[in-house]
């Protein structure tokens, strides 16, 4: 009678610690507010999800492309696949904040990085940066090949402004990136070759130098400034309303006063303030 009251007290013990372990391995299960899939391909098609933003409305707006296939979108649209192999069909989309999808624009014939960036202002807008490796058309605005663009969209898609900047030979790469400060004014700087006129200045690169552009809310140029052979990997808005610009500069690279220097004639790391005015440089940061 002893044994036996003692295996019942045992029996309630171990299903007391199978109990207590299930808890535990179910409050360790990752959860989610939401899990969804923005958009569905053909069995060949390769659709990627690039950049997403979001800002206090929690309205998501997301960059992505498609290439060896169409993409098909929740409410009907469907980016068709240009059959192009790496010429890349870009898109944007909005999201509420459930991730039902609101809208998507296409970007025919994008090159084969896609949108560059992506950012908000406080009141939904949204901003792009992009370039082209061939021609394409946006909202019925053409853009010709080996065009570095920047576009402005309401919350609801519709196209507000845009702004154009056209290099003489092949663009290289898709180091595009952006920043918006909060009246709307965008800084961008992207990598190019050969010659570019903006504004009243003409700038030539025969290797590679990056150009940051600072335009208004309607894409009106405010400044350029060209930092020779180099690239930025990303852009930012300080407290002041100046431009913060991280990359890196190859050996012997200039930028205003300042001259990078490597002795191992590497690329090196870059950080500078530019003055939100005329784009000089306040500091220049080089570690090396």
């Amino acid at each position: 009678m002893i044994l036996l009251k003692k295996r019942n007290i045992m029996n309630r013990i171990f299903t007391l610690i199978l109990v207590f372990i299930g808890l535990s391995t179910m409050a360790q299960q990752q959860t989610y507010a939401w899990l969804k899939n923005t958009a569905f391909g053909q069995s060949s098609a390769v659709i990627i999800n690039r950049m997403v933003v979001s800002k206090t409305s929690n309205n998501i707006f997301i960059a992505g492309m498609t290439d060896f296939g169409d993409a098909q979108f929740p409410n009907g649209v469907s980016i068709t696949d240009n059959g192009l192999p790496f010429r890349r069909d870009g898109f944007i989309a909005k999201l509420d904040q459930n991730a039902n999808l609101v809208w998507v624009k296409e970007f025919d014939h994008a090159d084969q990085y896609g949108i560059g960036d992506l950012a908000l202002d406080n009141q939904d807008n949204l901003y792009l940066v992009a370039r082209t490796e061939d021609s394409t058309s946006v909202d019925n605005i053409s853009i010709p090949d080996n065009t570095y663009y920047w576009m402005k969209f309401d919350s609801s898609g519709t196209h507000l402004a845009n702004a154009q900047f056209t290099a003489t030979t092949h663009v290289q790469r898709a180091f595009v990136r952006l920043a918006v400060n909060n009246s709307g004014e965008s800084y961008f700087s992207f990598l190019f070759n050969g010659n570019m006129v903006v504004g009243g200045n003409t700038y030539t690169s025969s290797s590679g130098a990056s150009l940051v552009i600072k335009v208004d809310s309607i894409g009106g140029l405010q400044w350029s400034k060209q930092i020779n052979t180099g690239y930025a990997r990303d852009l930012d808005v300080n407290s002041s309303g100046n431009l913060l610009y991280c990359g890196q500069c190859g050996d012997n690279a200039t930028f205003d006063s300042f001259t990078c220097v490597n002795s191992t004639s590497r690329s090196t790391p870059l950080v500078a303030e530019l003055d939100k005015t005329n784009g000089n440089a306040v500091r220049i940061f080089n570690p090396s």
